[in-house]
């Protein structure tokens, strides 16, 4: 028998035999009718979730005073416009919207000693609604 001094490097690459895959299962497969849709679901009064402008109701002193005249406060994401944020107020508290007004508040630096931080700056969204018309919006 000849001396073969790569016997054990072809011994370990025999040895090393690659583990069987595991079966990749895909997500269910739904069709246009079973498929679940977040916009279509009813969302409870002062929920925004699934719509694509409103962020939450904004509750503070100046917002209760304005709702007893028919202008209501909601914070919006900073990439939303006037239209789309009509459309989701009207869709979501089935009311009619007369303008919107934007405000955006800029960020904030804020120290506590030696560390410095950021708080961060908002976007929010002043609703009219017609005369006669009002909105429930109960504070989380």
């Amino acid at each position: 028998m000849a001396f073969n001094i790569f016997n054990k490097k072809e011994e370990k690459n025999k040895k090393s035999v690659q583990a069987p895959r595991k079966e990749i299962t895909k997500a269910p497969d739904y069709s246009a009718s079973e498929k679940p849709d977040k916009k279509s679901a009813s969302a409870p009064i002062g929920d925004a979730s699934g719509f694509k402008s409103i962020e939450a109701a904004h509750v503070s002193e100046k917002a209760s005073m304005l709702s007893s005249s028919g202008r209501y406060v909601f914070r919006v994401f900073k990439n939303s416009n006037k239209i789309e944020i009509k459309k989701d107020i009207e869709k979501l508290y089935k009311v009619s919207v007369e303008s919107v007004n934007i405000v955006k508040a800029p960020s904030k630096s804020r120290r506590i000693g030696k560390i410095t931080g950021i708080k961060p700056g908002y976007k929010k969204a002043i609703v009219t609604l017609a005369k006669g018309q009002t909105i429930d919006i109960v504070p989380r």
